[in-house]
């Protein structure tokens, strides 16, 4: 790849608990700024500048993690390195009400890092850079995309604050990713003035293999906050119900089915399919087999969606991930 570039460092900006990154893809990209008990200003008119410069250095540099990555690509003619971000991902929580088997934040699978996060409960405050970002005008406002990712976005102090500053200072679209054991008016706020959609893991349809993959037995809770939101914004409520295959938790079809049993009560618009990764590609030689169950779930959700009129969505990585070759044959 003689000129790469990647959509994400040239559109995005992540916000994580304890620095502010170009992206959150799989490999490490340019890193704007480090917290350390907030000692260090966020510099806004380095952006831009920085971001230049390593486009520059993706350009020259070889051995940048970034060339192991996905979503680098070859440069076309047409693209140009923007002034002004697209997409703002805000995952910069330190706290959860729940304990996902599969959460990245959980080494080992435990909850180590759950009460790491938990006991130092500090993080830098998000709004004034946010307000920065538009004082500096920064931001794409009528295609701006801000995505609220995390366990439950709920416990973050900052939450409808945020929201309420990107509502007034324009924004095209929120994706609020949350567990949803929290009901949020503001959600339901943003649904009536169809600025949102909320994606929400489900990954089961039975309150057993809930408890097993959460950690917390809050299902029915859940289920409740989502008939919630279809009764008080009805079409408006834009739910996105996402089940991730977990190895030896949700991988049959009977949970599968249990899952659209549940779903299709509620009436949700769309099913995102997710894999989880631990065990099938976290190697060094990055090869991987995936059991066949994976695509029998795979074509389950695909059918149910074609015959009740609604989308079947994978995640963008997955995505990518087939576009590369490396999942077995669906019809393995």
């Amino acid at each position: 790849m003689s000129n790469p570039f990647c959509d994400q460092l040239n559109n995005v900006i992540s916000f994580f608990h304890d620095k502010i990154m170009s992206c959150c893809a799989p490999e490490q990209g340019l890193v704007y700024y480090y917290q350390y008990n907030n000692k260090k200003e966020f510099d806004f008119s380095s952006l831009n500048k920085n971001k230049q410069l390593y486009f520059e250095e993706l350009i020259n540099n070889k051995n940048l993690p970034c060339h192991r990555c996905f979503y680098l690509r070859e440069k076309k003619d047409t693209d140009l390195i923007l002034d002004k971000y697209k997409e703002i991902n805000i995952s910069h929580w330190t706290n959860c009400n729940c304990n996902c088997v599969y959460c990245s934040r959980n080494q080992n699978n435990n909850f180590k890092s759950y009460k790491f996060f938990k006991r130092k409960n500090q993080y830098y405050n998000l709004l004034p850079i946010i307000k920065g970002l538009y004082e500096h005008n920064l931001l794409d406002k009528e295609n701006l995309i801000v995505r609220f990712q995390g366990g439950d976005i709920g416990v973050l102090k900052e939450f409808e604050t945020l929201v309420r500053e990107f509502d007034r200072n324009g924004i095209n679209m929120f994706h609020f990713l949350s567990n949803n054991i929290i009901y949020q008016p503001i959600i339901a706020e943003m649904f009536n003035k169809k600025k949102a959609l909320l994606v929400t893991s489900l990954d089961c349809g039975s309150r057993e293999t809930y408890k097993r993959i959460k950690r917390v037995d809050k299902f029915y809770k859940m289920i409740n906050n989502l008939i919630r939101y279809k009764s008080e914004c009805g079409d408006n409520a834009n739910i996105h119900i996402k089940y991730i295959i977990t190895k030896d938790y949700n991988d049959n079809l009977q949970e599968a089915e249990n899952f659209l049993s549940v779903i299709k009560d509620i009436k949700v618009p769309q099913i995102n399919y997710d894999i989880d990764y631990r065990d099938i590609m976290m190697k060094d030689n990055f090869e991987f087999f995936i059991p066949n169950i994976y695509y029998k779930i795979h074509e389950l959700f695909e059918e149910y969606c074609k015959e009740n009129n609604c989308i079947f969505d994978v995640n963008p990585y997955t995505k990518n991930i087939l576009e590369q070759g490396y999942f077995s044959s669906i019809h393995k």
